[in-house]
Formats: structure tokens, sequence, C-alpha cells
């Protein structure tokens, strides 16, 4: 029995960040888990070709990765997704890794961070405990990625967690999808509070995060609350920095591995 760890990201370009996220998840599940052999993959193939011509650094796509998880003689093999939601880029690892079922005696993947009702809730408590927002008189945003897969819901779900949870003030847009933030500015236009937390809800905070959350340009989120006349504070934290947020994913894990 020879066991295999892959921790499949989609990657970023930016490298303090990358070792601070998707680095410190590995990290951790090395640690738990020192007798397996671990694994580094990236879904991207833009954001592995610019390592690999800006930097020299050369990152295994999933299918690279489990071929190498084969040659290296690994018996039982695990993938755990570090994506957000179950969407359309964990379900491309999903479907590559199902055509490696009968390579390995076992095969099992761990899921992404909101999975199950008990996922939003330790999210939403880590978050604000963590990011030490203290009574009503600040509004917190949150800046996710966005789908078009249906799977999208869970950036309305995770609003409506934190709003369960006695926190009201939260309020949570996406790049790519709805809500968006121009969604959010209407909303929030109701409120008296004037100063926002802006964060992003993303393992990484990478190119999303610095450019079209907290950049200069007229459409960036930062620039779009300004001009709705809020005072904004900017928190440049990706998820994977949370050591909370990182111990889901390694429950996720052994889960996967069916542990306790």
């Amino acid at each position: 029995m020879k066991t295999g760890i892959l921790t499949a990201s989609f990657g970023t370009t930016y490298q303090e960040t990358r070792e601070k996220n998707i680095g410190a998840v590995e990290e951790d599940i090395c640690k738990r888990y020192p007798e397996a052999v671990c694994y580094r993959a990236f879904s991207s193939g833009m954001v592995r070709r610019i390592l690999r011509e800006r930097d020299g650094l050369v990152v295994m796509d999933i299918k690279e990765a489990l071929e190498q998880m084969k040659e290296d003689g690994i018996t039982h093999a695990y993938i755990q997704l570090t994506h957000i939601i179950d969407g359309i880029e964990s379900r491309k690892i999903k479907k590559i890794a199902n055509e490696y079922q009968d390579v390995f005696e076992t095969l099992e993947i761990g899921e992404p961070l909101l999975t199950d009702e008990l996922d939003y809730e330790k999210v939403v408590k880590i978050l604000w405990e963590g990011l030490g927002i203290e009574g009503e008189e600040k509004i917190l945003v949150f800046m996710g990625h966005g789908s078009s897969h249906e799977a999208n819901e869970a950036y309305e779900r995770l609003e409506k967690t934190f709003h369960r949870m006695g926190h009201r003030q939260v309020y949570v847009a996406t790049v790519e999808a709805k809500p968006t933030i121009e969604d959010v500015i209407e909303r929030m236009n109701q409120r008296e509070r004037k100063t926002v937390i802006l964060t992003p809800f993303m393992l990484v905070a990478g190119d999303h995060a610095v450019n079209d959350m907290a950049g200069e340009e007229e459409e960036s989120y930062y620039s779009l609350l300004q001009k709705a006349g809020y005072q904004v504070e900017v928190v440049l934290k990706g998820l994977g920095e949370y050591e909370e947020i990182r111990r889901i994913y390694v429950a996720h894990l052994a889960d996967a591995m069916g542990q306790e």
C-alpha cells in the first residue's frame, strides 16, 4: 500500500499569495498525512503557462499529476480540491479523475470548501472573528469569483448564512456572475453605515483581488464603492491564510479517506 495525495487548485501567478494560501493548504495536508506522498497540480492552463515562461516554474496539470502518481507506484490515491464551490473547475477535475478509477486500488476526492450547511456556518464564524468586525457600524463586502454553473447559488447562500447568524451588514458579490457589486451597492444604499470592509472570498488574493477588487480602475469594487459615497478599507487576505479555513479542507480530505 502506497498513499498519494494530490492537492488540486486552479492556481495563481502571484507568488507571495500562492505560498500563503495554496502552499499553506498543501503544507497542512502533508503534515496531517506524513506517510503519504504529496503532489501539486493547477487546473488553469493559462496560469501554468505564465509560471513556466515567466518564472521557469513547472506545475503539473491534473492528468499529468495522476500519471506521475501511477508511475510512482501509488496504490491509494486521494485528491483534495481547494476550490470554493463545486462548480465548473472542480467538476472538470472530477471528470478527469474518473478516468483513473481503474488505475489505482482506491481513488477518492475531498470536496470543495462549501459543501454542506456546517461548512457555511464554520466559514461565517471563522471570517467574522478573523476579520475582527465589532458592532454594526461597518459593512462587510466579500468578492467571490462567481460561476455560470448552478453552484453559483453558494454565494447567495453564504450571505444568507451570515444574516441568519446575526451579521446582517454582510454582502457577497461576484466578479463573473450574480450578484454583481452593482447589485450589492443598490441594496447597501438603503443603509446608513458609510464604512465598508472589502475583502476577497477566494482561496488566494490574486489578480481578481488586486485588480478587480482593490484596483484604482473605474470599474473596480473599490472605486465603485467610493463613488457610491462609502469609505473603503481593503483587506487583501486569501481564505487560505485562515488556519481554520485550511482545517475544513483537511477535514474534507479525511472524509474522503474514510477517517474521522
